[in-house]
């Protein structure tokens, strides 16, 4: 008999932890962990909308677009940038895709065209003009940009691939199977077992041995200092019970090995879970279950902090930045 996996476990807090979050919901608004205070941030939103968020260098980025019910609906996304969330929002219009630039100044944007075409911009954060264009399938995901290039994730009728780019020509520099993510130095990728590092530099590819987990890796973000990927790796069905398995793994890009954090896996369901990095090198590991809180973990700690402020009941698990 396979035994139903548990929640989060961890001791509470006993003071303050100074955390607040982004939450993308109906309302995008600020959450304060310790007190459970929610304050909705200014911006042209509505119950019809789907938001999530993004961050680029200091810079907080809510793309919002229309929830669709037909093929009449409009797929962009108004993309607002906020250098703080108590101010107003810069518009920097609409996208089908957006990610960030390597020099964290700007956004490449899939960008309508008109007549079905569109095309890939590079549209700085502060509202200025975009640099030149270049055509582009308008299906095109913008992953980001390193110094090795810009990663696209390219999706056709018959199979979908991801291609590391030189924006300056098109020229494709390498590809990758589906999950890959990125530092400014590296793209860590998977492809069944075989995991490996690839340097935007000098081109060299390392690999990487796969952690201890029967599940698929389905997102990765990276620690504020650069050392840590949190990823995770997720079952959507176990075996002989109703759970999903959420199993979250650090990758130590210093020592290349995997550090595996308590309590985990967990059965909650990942598609309405999300994580962050606070900027002391903490994981802020948040789930939507309705009543839930969220937990606090640093690398080399014996367990979780859990919180006990409930999140808002209209966030089920989007995304969510630690500002």
């Amino acid at each position: 008999m396979v035994v139903p996996l548990g929640p989060l476990v961890g001791k509470q807090a006993t003071g303050p932890t100074g955390i607040r979050l982004l939450l993308a919901q109906t309302r995008p608004s600020v959450f304060d962990v310790d007190t459970g205070g929610d304050v909705p941030i200014s911006g042209p939103f509505s119950a019809d909308r789907t938001n999530w968020t993004t961050r680029v260098g200091t810079a907080m980025v809510v793309s919002s677009s229309v929830t669709c019910t037909s093929n009449a609906c409009d797929p962009q996304a108004q993309v607002l940038v906020y250098d703080r969330v108590d101010g107003p929002p810069r518009s920097l219009g609409k996208a089908y895709s957006t990610g960030p630039s390597a020099d964290h100044a700007a956004l490449w944007m899939i960008r309508d065209a008109g007549n079905g075409q569109c095309v890939l911009e590079r549209q700085p954060l502060s509202g200025a003009a975009p640099g030149s264009s270049s055509p582009a399938s308008c299906d095109t995901g913008v992953v980001g940009e390193n110094f090795g290039g810009l990663l696209l994730r390219i999706t056709t009728p018959a199979a979908s691939q991801v291609v590391l780019i030189d924006p300056a020509t098109g020229r494709t520099v390498q590809q990758f199977p589906q999950f890959v993510a990125m530092t400014p130095d590296y793209l860590f990728s998977a492809d069944g077992t075989k995991f490996s590092l690839f340097s935007g530099r000098s081109g060299a590819k390392r690999p990487v041995p796969k952690p201890a987990t029967q599940a698929d890796p389905q997102n990765a973000s990276l620690s504020r200092d650069g050392r840590y990927f949190a990823v995770v790796f997720a079952d959507p069905s176990i075996s002989g019970t109703k759970d999903q398995s959420y199993d979250l793994w650090l990758f130590d890009l210093f020592t290349v090995s995997w550090v595996h954090p308590p309590s985990m896996p967990v059965g909650i369901d990942s598609k309405h879970a999300a994580l962050d990095w606070t900027t002391t090198g903490d994981v802020v590991l948040a789930t939507g279950t309705p009543g839930a809180g969220l937990g606090i973990w640093r690398p080399g700690q014996a367990a979780w902090t859990l919180t006990k402020a409930p999140l808002p009941s209209d966030w089920r698990g989007n995304t969510m930045l630690v500002i």
